[in-house]
């Protein structure tokens, strides 16, 4: 029994195609362009309509979820890649048992 659910979550984490396409550089490379033309036409709008009185408030909260975002485009993968060493290691710990 214990065989058989190891070979099962084995294979669908190998079979993950989320993870695969996370992990694919094209797909990062994508993603990073979009974030950057996203940033820069977000920019543009600050510029031009700076002179409006909330948009300075609006920059205060723009900011970190652009930076958010950058960051689970960079590290997403990677803590996607940690959770799946952890749980092969449960895995390897259930079969030990």
């Amino acid at each position: 029994m214990k065989e058989e659910l190891k070979k099962e979550l084995e294979n669908e984490l190998a079979n993950n195609k989320e993870y695969q396409q996370l992990s694919n550089p094209i797909y990062k490379k994508q993603k990073l362009l979009a974030y950057a033309i996203r940033t820069i036409i977000a920019g543009l709008m600050f510029y031009f309509f700076w002179s409006v009185s909330w948009v300075k408030y609006l920059l205060i909260a723009y900011i970190p979820f652009n930076l958010f975002g950058l960051f689970l485009i960079l590290f997403t993968d990677k803590i996607i890649e940690r959770k799946i060493k952890k749980t092969y290691n449960k895995i390897d710990e259930l079969e030990s048992e």
